[in-house]
C-alpha cells in the first residue's frame, strides 16, 4: 500500500498540471477575468503541493505537515480569490474586453 501513495500523488500533480495549464491558456470566457484566472492557477498549485504530500511519504512527519499547511494555505486564497474575482477585477479595473 506505500508503494501505491507516490503513484497516487503523481497523478494528482499531473491533475493540477493540467488545471494550471487550462487556466493559463485556456480563451473561455470563464478565465477572461484576470482575478479568476490566478484563483484557477491557485487550484491547480492546490493539487500540486496536496500531491507532495502523497510523493514524499517516507520523508519526516514535520515535512508532511508542512506540506498539508501550505496545501491548505494555497486552497484557502484560490477559494477567497474566486469568490471575490468579480470584486477584485472591478477594483482593479484589469477585465478583458469581450
Amino acid at each position: 500500500m506505500e508503494s501505491a501513495l507516490p503513484m497516487l500523488g503523481w497523478l494528482i500533480f499531473a491533475w493540477g498540471c493540467g488545471i494550471i495549464a487550462i487556466a493559463v491558456f485556456s480563451s473561455h470566457s470563464r478565465v477572461r477575468s484576470p482575478a479568476r484566472r490566478f484563483a484557477d492557477v491557485l487550484s491547480g498549485l492546490f493539487f500540486c503541493v496536496l500531491s507532495l504530500t502523497l510523493i514524499l511519504a517516507q520523508s519526516t512527519s514535520r515535512t508532511r505537515i508542512g506540506l498539508a499547511i501550505a496545501a491548505g494555505v494555497v486552497g484557502l486564497a484560490s477559494w477567497a480569490l474566486g469568490l471575490h474575482a468579480r470584486q477584485v477585477d472591478r477594483a482593479t479595473g484589469s477585465r478583458k474586453p469581450r
